[in-house]
Order: structure tokens, then sequence, then C-alpha cells
């Protein structure tokens, strides 16, 4: 499972509600004092790619 972000409380550019799914950004933000403004949210990992037919 991947863990992404959801905004709780607007801070700098980012609004309520807004989604942060990159693995870099997630860690970062997690490991800053903005991440009180966000919840943790388990998200499948992505299926496989299927080779063309």
């Amino acid at each position: 499972m991947a863990t992404h972000l959801v905004v709780s409380e607007p801070f700098g550019s980012r609004q309520r509600g807004d989604t942060i799914t990159d693995p870099a950004e997630v860690a970062a933000l997690l490991a800053a004092p903005e991440s009180v403004f966000v919840r943790r949210v388990e998200a499948p990992d992505a299926p496989p790619e299927q080779p063309a037919q």
C-alpha cells in the first residue's frame, strides 16, 4: 500500500482537499512542521502495466 496525504487545513499553496501522491514529497512533508495540516491515507499500489497485445 502506498501512503498518500490529503490536506486538512490550507498551508502554503495547498488547499483543503489537495492530495499529495509523490513519494518524495510525502516523505518530506511528513518530516516538516506542516505535517499537522495533512492526513495520511493508504492507497492501493498501482496495478502492474499490462503488455500490449
